[in-house]
């Protein structure tokens, strides 16, 4: 929730940037725009994963028993 509203933020109006201003409210429970942020979040997560196993950065093991 922090990283939703503590950031201050301003837009482009003509061109021309705002006075940057604070997120007063967060996302809420059953909030349409919750699950599209999750999406993209999770998208994000298996690109870079992806990418660090590519890399050869992130390995996987396996336990035999």
């Amino acid at each position: 929730m922090e990283c939703v509203t503590t950031p201050p933020a301003s837009v482009l109006v003509n061109e021309s940037q705002t006075n940057e201003f604070k997120f007063e409210r967060g996302l809420r429970k059953d909030d349409p725009l919750s699950l599209f942020l999750f999406s993209i979040v999770v998208e994000d997560i298996n690109v870079f994963t992806k990418a660090t196993i590519v890399d050869g950065l992130l390995t996987g093991y396996s336990v035999d028993q």
